[in-house]
């Protein structure tokens, strides 16, 4: 990861827990990362470091900084939160979600052959229920087979939303930070 790298930070819970997720976004504002905490569900939330202004940090920095948060929450009481960093909100997601409870794990664009290839299908966002299965029956079990399989193959499948699933079995984030308020993401 070059430095300005990760420019995203978030935090899971270990339960659905809105409150949780509540004081999550407060620990967040307060550690000075440069963005507005936002939640994402019931059970993760997230902080955009700004890039605009000399935002983002490198892996070092990043990490060491999403430990502290993680320590502050544990310290709060908020029990099993794990954070994730990355150079978009996809990745620190996914790195938020595969982290052991109070640990920290970070993904760098290098990274997604390795970890998110042998994920199955239904972890990307937008693939979930018959759509997956419907790519299960054609022998697209993990991300990886998605992607052996390519784009055209893809959007022959699931027409315009192919472009979105794609960039996320790329480890891209499918929605511009800008379009991100107005589309709920």
């Amino acid at each position: 990861m070059t430095a300005r790298e990760v420019t995203h930070v978030c935090v899971r819970l270990a339960e659905n827990d809105p409150a949780a997720v509540a004081t999550v976004c407060a620990v967040l504002a307060g550690f000075g990362l440069g963005g507005t905490p936002e939640a994402l569900d019931r059970r993760r939330a997230a902080v955009a470091v700004p890039a605009g202004s000399g935002g983002g940090f490198d892996l070092r920095v990043g990490g060491a900084r999403a430990r502290a948060v993680v320590a502050e929450l544990q310290r709060l009481g908020v029990a099993g939160c794990r954070a994730g960093v990355g150079p978009q909100r996809g990745l620190a997601v996914l790195a938020a979600d595969l982290a052991e409870p109070g640990a920290v794990l970070a993904l760098t664009r290098a990274d997604v052959p390795g970890t998110l290839w042998p994920l199955p299908i239904e972890r990307l966002w937008g693939l979930g229920g018959a759509v997956a299965a419907g790519l299960r029956r054609e022998g697209v079990a993990t991300v990886g087979d998605l992607v052996a399989a390519g784009p055209g193959w893809l959007r022959a499948r699931l027409g315009a939303r192919s472009h979105e699933v794609w960039a996320a079995a790329l480890g891209r984030d499918h929605v511009p930070a800008t379009e991100r308020g107005q589309r709920g993401a």
